[in-house]
């Protein structure tokens, strides 16, 4: 009976390849998944079940964070973009240093560094800034966007502060196998987190020109090429890129440094940096005349209304992971691995996760959801727990870059007025070389080390 949660799984891969309607086909997954659960338990009131699944969604605190962090994030940066501090920090950018498309692409790479602390804020400070140096530099902007998506969860995925990473020592604190923390994570588990690595070294090789582009990067970049590359995509004027402005570089810089300052010291909490920043920022642009309050409270509510939509897809990730957890997902799962070959198994949990991070497109419930159900058969698999969660994150991380309903693709999609979908294919080569290279990589230590 437990095989039956795969149904839901397939239902919306189905539905979305077909249909290119994630959203729709995440409902339909919850739904099949809710009939599945129905017959189980005697419990055929769809419409109560389905509100409940949703408001214990909605009640989970980790979850409820993740809304408060997007929607600040989201004013955070709008008001670096509408106050003019991106456009003059790009401006500066330019004329010191990326002055043409190649050192461009590596800008873009260098500021993914910086600001390190979430994928979300990552990917909302690219945006601002990609627009803009991609406008003025004449970037295609499938090329901003696959580097973008590429960028932004890999290296938030690795770096010890960042959110991913604090929620990592978290999941194996909750589980027992760690009393070390971070310490922990840095010599037990990175060592084995291999897939972040490899997809950042092929987008860098990419914007080195050593690697070709593909599918719709391919073809936009002909049309630059060709001259016929319609750049009024961005949705930003010519004129808007050479006016003066009374926002400074440093304005850009500042708000986020101590964004990232506020989130060391409340060990990664963004959420609670965010809101700080937000109120410094009023202080900030409006004293010094930068924003009247009325701008500033504009951007306030665009940068919130900008992140409805992820926040809602979020949602509903987190939803089809609850009830794909309900109706026996985790003893499927072990049920496999225990009649495996042992040398196979991290191979396994790292395609069985890779499909579930895929499908919901969000890397904190899959990894919580392999975390509980995988962990406690680890001693008779003869796997180190480490190596599993190792495991566990890379696919995650692998299936979250190549979803074709991720809310952070959604996100990036349309702030570069580009389709999602369109901007994951063309960066999906990349991202399967790298979960291919990272799948052999596990099949040999799971002979080495099982």
């Amino acid at each position: 009976m437990y095989f039956l949660s795969l149904i839901p799984i397939l239902v919306a891969f189905v539905m979305i390849m077909k249909t290119k309607r994630a959203f729709e086909s995440c409902i339909v997954g919850i739904l099949s998944a809710m009939v599945i659960y129905a017959f189980e338990s005697g419990e055929w009131n769809l419409p109560v079940m389905f509100y409940n699944f949703l408001a214990d969604t909605c009640s989970d605190p980790s979850y409820m964070w993740v809304i408060i962090f997007t929607l600040f994030v989201g004013v955070v940066t709008q008001v670096l973009y509408d106050s003019g501090a991106t456009r003059s920090f790009t401006n500066w950018v330019t004329s010191k240093y990326a002055s043409d498309s190649k050192r461009s692409l590596f800008s873009i790479i260098v500021l993914s560094i910086i600001v390190y602390a979430d994928e979300f804020l990552k990917a909302a400070v690219l945006n601002s800034y990609g627009r803009t140096i991609g406008k003025k530099n004449r970037l295609p902007v499938e090329t901003v966007g696959i580097l973008i998506i590429s960028l932004c969860i890999p290296l938030v995925s690795w770096i010890p502060m960042a959110t991913w990473s604090v929620y990592f020592v978290q999941l194996m604190e909750g589980a027992g196998i760690t009393s070390n923390g971070t310490l922990d994570f840095v010599t037990k588990v990175l060592p084995f987190f291999i897939y972040p690595i490899i997809l950042f070294v092929l987008i860098v090789l990419f914007s080195a020109g050593v690697l070709p582009g593909f599918g719709t990067v391919k073809e936009a970049m002909q049309k630059v090429k060709d001259g016929t590359y319609d750049f009024s995509v961005y949705g930003i004027r010519d004129e808007e890129l050479t006016e003066d402005l009374k926002a400074k570089p440093i304005d850009f810089v500042v708000p986020l440094l101590i964004l990232l300052g506020f989130g060391i010291y409340y060990n990664g909490d963004l959420a609670v940096a965010c809101i700080i920043v937000t109120f410094i920022e009023l202080i900030w642009f409006v004293a010094r005349r930068i924003m009247t309050f009325s701008e500033f409270m504009d951007s306030f509510w665009k940068g919130m209304i900008s992140m409805f939509k992820p926040t809602v897809y979020l949602m509903v990730g987190y939803a089809l992971t609850t009830v794909v957890k309900l109706i026996g997902f985790p003893e499927m799962v072990q049920s496999v691995a225990s009649i495996l070959v042992p040398g196979a198994v991290l191979a396994f949990f790292f395609v069985a996760a890779t499909a579930i991070g895929t499908l919901t497109g969000i890397f904190w419930p899959v990894t919580s959801l392999f975390i509980t159900s995988c962990l406690p058969i680890t001693d008779a698999l003869g796997i180190s727990p480490f190596v599993l969660c190792a495991v566990i994150f890379s696919a995650a991380t692998f299936g979250t870059t190549i979803s074709p309903r991720g809310a952070l693709v959604m996100y990036i999609g349309e702030e570069l007025n580009s389709n999602p979908v369109d901007l994951m294919k063309s960066e999906r080569p990349y991202a399967l070389i790298a979960g291919g290279i990272t799948l052999a990589v596990y099949l040999v230590l799971g002979f080495i080390l099982v």
